[in-house]
C-alpha cells in the first residue's frame, strides 16, 4: 500500500490537501478495507475509490 498527500494543480497551495492511497486489490477489495475506517464513519475525511490500473513496461 502507497499513501501520502497531493495536490490540484490548479489549486495548490490548497487549505485542504487530496490524500491518495493505493492498495493492492480491487475496487471491492478497497472498499471492504475502509468499511469501518473511523474517520471515515465520523464525517472527518470523505472517500471516492477508484480504479487505477499501471501498465506492463
Amino acid at each position: 500500500m502507497h499513501a501520502g498527500p497531493m495536490y490540484r494543480l490548479d489549486e495548490f497551495p490548497a487549505a485542504d490537501p487530496i490524500g491518495v492511497a493505493s492498495f493492492p486489490d480491487d475496487v471491492d477489495g478497497a472498499r471492504v478495507l475502509l468499511r469501518d475506517d473511523p474517520a471515515l464513519l465520523s464525517g472527518l475525511l470523505i472517500c471516492d475509490i477508484l480504479a487505477w490500473h499501471v501498465a506492463d513496461a
